[in-house]
């Protein structure tokens, strides 16, 4: 299983607070409930609106990010990738990751979109 945390970017090891401003994803592939390995993900400069996002993150199981619209957040569903808003985003994306996989991530609210691209 694939597991993605939007990042603020590669060097600073933050979980981003809302996937409207990412651009980076930690994604850790995990096998009995264990971190195995993990690799970071750029979206192309080029990219514009949510299919940008299910295409990087297309082999993942779930996306864990500080805040998500509505929007995103149910393509990411029809495409069988489970939207998780994180609330402690302090943590680092190992640790939220952990948590996820625990069952003792504290989760937030999927808000209405407010992004400018719809798809």
């Amino acid at each position: 299983m694939k597991i993605a945390v939007a990042i603020l970017d590669s060097d600073s090891d933050v979980i981003a607070s809302h996937m409207r401003s990412t651009e980076e994803f930690a994604v850790f592939e995990v096998q009995a409930g264990q971190i195995q390995s993990k690799e970071t993900r750029r979206l192309p400069h080029s990219a514009e609106g949510h299919d940008a996002f299910l295409r990087l993150l297309a082999d993942c199981s779930a996306v864990l990010c500080g805040g998500m619209g509505s929007r995103v957040a149910e393509s990411f569903s029809r495409y069988g990738i489970e939207p998780v808003v994180v609330v402690d985003v302090e943590q680092t994306p190992q640790q939220a990751v952990h948590g996820f996989l625990s069952g003792a991530l504290r989760r937030g609210e999927i808000h209405g979109c407010c992004c400018q691209n719809h798809h």
